[in-house]
């Protein structure tokens, strides 16, 4: 009989209090993956611009300039995905599914370059898993600028 009247209470199923905690634990580490792919791209663009490789011959320094400007775009979408899914939000966040898509293209070609090989061939699966499943998590919702639209219009109703 308590455990009745403990189901009633809480409202949900049973499966559904495990099914949301499940989600807030992939999406808190989605969130992490995009914090760890930043601080690598910083680490990157530090590493660019302090040492020399051995392709700095081939290179020239537009070319140098260009994967710095890289670097930096990728930083920044990762870092954005990063800042904004600290919250959860009804609506759909796009620098996460920004992210997750480059997650996603790139696991895509890495998988595509390395399927001779076996390591990198599961580095890229698990990079294309991540990127599917923060589309996934992170395309659910709303958009805002349906729902602004609908607010706006419904509190100044048009005069004639």
């Amino acid at each position: 009989m308590r455990l009745l009247y403990i189901r009633r209470v809480m409202d949900v199923e049973p499966g559904a209090r495990y099914a949301a905690r499940d989600m807030r634990l992939l999406r808190r580490r989605i969130r992490g993956y995009f914090a760890l792919q930043a601080i690598v791209l910083l680490a990157a663009l530090g590493a660019s611009l302090l040492f020399k490789f051995r392709t700095d011959v081939v290179f020239t320094p537009l070319d140098h300039a260009a994967w710095r400007f890289a670097y930096v775009g990728l930083l920044a979408v990762y870092v954005k995905a990063w800042w904004t899914t600290r919250k959860p939000s009804l609506y759909r966040n796009l620098w996460a599914v920004a992210a997750s898509c480059i997650s996603l293209g790139g696991g895509l070609y890495f998988f595509w370059q390395g399927h001779g090989s076996l390591g990198q061939a599961c580095r890229g699966m698990v990079t294309i898993l991540i990127g599917g499943l923060g589309l996934y998590l992170y395309c659910q919702g709303g958009d805002r600028g349906t729902h602004e639209a609908i607010t706006t219009t419904a509190n100044h109703p048009c005069e004639t």
